[in-house]
């Protein structure tokens, strides 16, 4: 009588990947990543020049370039009419100025 083993059973049972050949992708796949960054073409940027700071404007919004630090009466008095068109929406349009 023959008893026929499953594969299952057998001693010489491997997985997959457990030859290296997992690791080995990995690794080349990590390697291709890293070089292949350096194809990337880099975007050449001009910055500002120091001395046309004070006269540099965004297209029509004029003053609404300015240091986070330092007080600016623009971006007040713009602040002030932004609270003024609110209390006009909230209030039904009477203005309570």
């Amino acid at each position: 009588m023959f008893i026929e083993e499953s594969a299952a059973n057998s001693p010489v049972r491997t997985r997959a990947g457990s030859d290296g050949n997992g690791f080995f992708l990995l690794v080349i796949l990590a390697l291709m990543g890293l070089l292949l960054q350096g194809c990337v073409a880099l975007q050449v940027r001009h910055p500002l020049p120091h001395d046309l700071l004070e006269q540099a404007q965004m297209a029509g919004l004029p003053g609404i370039r300015a240091w986070g630090d330092v007080y600016s009466e623009i971006l007040q008095q713009s602040a002030i009419e932004s609270i003024k068109q609110m209390r006009v929406l909230l209030v039904g349009g009477k203005c309570v100025c």
